[in-house]
């Protein structure tokens, strides 16, 4: 695609998000891990490498129930010029080893311990389905290292 994030308007930008087809890999050779302060390892898919200066805003993409970091391939290919987008398997799913976790409220603390562990800054969470109520549960508990939020498929109620 032609366009970059930057020149996108934020509707369309936000529909590109959702409307993805999200099949496929990305196909950027090997899917490192992370390590969070709990011992999970939680494995990412990045055009980019994590943990120095990366191009852009760090754009980070978490996926439902039942699927995996694979969801999210067409947004790390049309993210990848300029930003730093990244897509991760929660612990449970996908690449990433071990039972899935009990509740949004533990995931939300393995979504910490990644963030932490790549030393990602403040970041722009995209979730989808559970992801969006996982990375609502982060927006809430860290607002100061969250530079936007994008829920997705997302059926949570509001007080």
């Amino acid at each position: 695609m032609a366009e970059s994030y930057e020149s996108v308007p934020i509707g369309t930008c936000f529909a590109h998000l959702y409307y993805g087809s999200g099949r496929g890999s990305a196909r950027w050779g090997k899917m490192p891990t992370i390590e969070t302060g709990s011992g999970e390892r939680i494995f990412y898919e990045s055009p980019h490498e994590l943990g120095g200066q990366t191009p852009g805003a760090r754009i980070l993409f978490v996926h439902g129930t039942g699927v995996d970091h694979r969801l999210f391939a067409d947004q790390l290919r049309f993210f990848s010029g300029a930003q730093t987008p990244i897509s991760i398997d929660l612990p449970g799913h996908g690449q990433s080893p071990g039972d899935a976790l009990e509740d949004v409220v533990e995931y939300r603390m393995a979504l910490e311990g990644f963030i932490e562990g790549a030393k990602l800054g403040s970041v722009i969470l995209c979730g989808h389905a559970m992801g969006a109520a996982i990375v609502l549960d982060y927006a809430v508990n860290n607002p100061r290292k969250v530079e936007g939020l994008v829920l997705m498929d997302f059926g949570g109620t509001f007080p």
